[in-house]
């Protein structure tokens, strides 16, 4: 899906600048690289496939050793020594081996979908910044507008020019703005701890006001490729199924006969037998339940996978549905602001006693505050985007 920058006529917003700054990917690049929260990810996984691989060894073999007396005592006595092995249908055939697979596939899709989520988390955060950069330099340009406002009135009771209670409406209108700046500087220092955290501690410089024109995960990670959200739980719910199915191969295996293979000696003073021995073990008595327990389950995973790719269908058709409403509203509003009386102009009316202070600061605020809601409207719908491209 492809998007233009929103971006606002000059002689509407004078006060919005480009400020130099490291660029979103590479912010993004640096937090995939230094979370912790990714760290610990990638080495539960690691211990996962650990696990799984665990599961090939074979049963530990018995030794066996037997000394028995011999009666009457000329007999001697006989000592036999016996090493044997159980090997199981399913390690014979490979399908424990199959299984370790197919769960290790489940491991790395599971660790993929959470990189790509992580990855998507932390591109809304950046535009969230970037959104927060933009509003503390619309309320940098309201403060500055205030102060000059409040001195022209200072010198203005000095000269006789006004009164009071004019000067008054200045200076509280320029708390007003003080205390709106203050909170956007906060909010921001916040965002920016965030950031610090999700980069492993350390310090992230940001200052851009330009949001990125499209979005990709694939700079997340160079594995990754082009790889989507979409094409990861789609890939991690095939390996699902598979492991499911592989899971009910194990379980038949695992009724079929155990072989046991092994060597024996049997030693006495006159005579000595050596040789291999072979046993098996008839599973007469064994619970033939895990078998049917095994089918449920693949029929639960292959229900729950479809289940999940239906949410995922349904989500991103929320998400087109979102991205065009909040279009639509941004567009509206924009055209809105841009019928709003020039900044100048309205400057230059209350220098010629056109308007009153009280006029002047209500249709400022007026322009700023719709200003200011663009602002949100117009990160809200870069969010949605960023996920929409990400996840479809």
């Amino acid at each position: 899906m492809k998007t233009r920058y929103l971006s606002f006529a000059l002689f509407l917003f004078p006060f919005m600048g480009n400020a130099q700054s490291q660029s979103f990917e590479d912010v993004l690049r640096s937090i995939m690289a230094n979370s912790t929260v990714m760290r610990a990810e990638s080495a539960s996984a690691a211990a996962e496939i650990a696990g799984h691989n665990s599961e090939l060894t074979l049963e530990n073999p018995e030794i066996g050793f037997n000394y028995l007396w011999g009666s009457p005592t000329d007999v001697g006595s006989r000592k036999d020594v016996s090493v044997s092995q159980k090997l199981d249908a399913a390690f014979i055939l490979g399908i424990k081996k199959k299984v370790a697979r197919a769960k290790e596939g489940v491991s790395l899709g599971e660790l993929d979908v959470k990189r790509l989520s992580y990855a998507l988390e932390t591109t809304q955060v950046l535009l969230k910044a970037v959104y927060l950069n933009r509003l503390v330099e619309l309320n940098e340009t309201r403060l500055t507008n205030a102060k000059e406002l409040n001195d022209k009135y200072v010198k203005m009771l000095d000269a006789g020019e006004t009164n009071k209670i004019d000067l008054g409406k200045a200076r509280l209108e320029l708390v007003n703005v003080e205390t709106d700046y203050q909170t956007s500087l906060l909010d921001r220092q916040m965002m920016f701890h965030r950031l610090k955290a999700m980069n492993g501690g350390k310090d992230v410089e940001f200052t851009s006001t330009d949001y990125p024109p499209s979005f990709s995960l694939s700079i997340a990670g160079n594995d990754l490729g082009n790889m989507n959200v979409r094409s990861a739980v789609s890939n991690l719910a095939d390996q699902k199924v598979v492991a499911a199915k592989k899971e009910t191969s194990l379980a038949k295996a695992n009724n079929a006969p155990e072989l046991s293979v092994g060597y024996m000696a049997e030693l006495t003073r006159d005579e000595k037998f050596r040789g291999v021995t072979l046993g098996l073990s008839v599973p007469l008595w064994r619970n033939n339940r895990s078998v049917r327990m095994a089918r449920a389950h693949e029929m639960a995973v292959r229900e729950q996978v479809e289940d999940e790719r239906l949410k995922l269908d349904m989500q991103i058709e929320e998400l087109r549905l979102r991205v065009s409403r909040l279009r639509a509203i941004y567009d509206g509003q924009q055209k809105a602001l841009s019928s709003v009386q020039n900044l100048s102009l309205l400057q230059k009316a209350l220098d010629a006693g056109e308007i009153s202070l009280l006029d002047y600061i209500t249709e400022q605020n007026q322009y700023y505050e719709l200003y200011a809601k663009l602002l949100s409207v117009e990160c809200d719908y870069y969010c949605a985007l960023a996920e929409l491209q990400c996840v479809e």
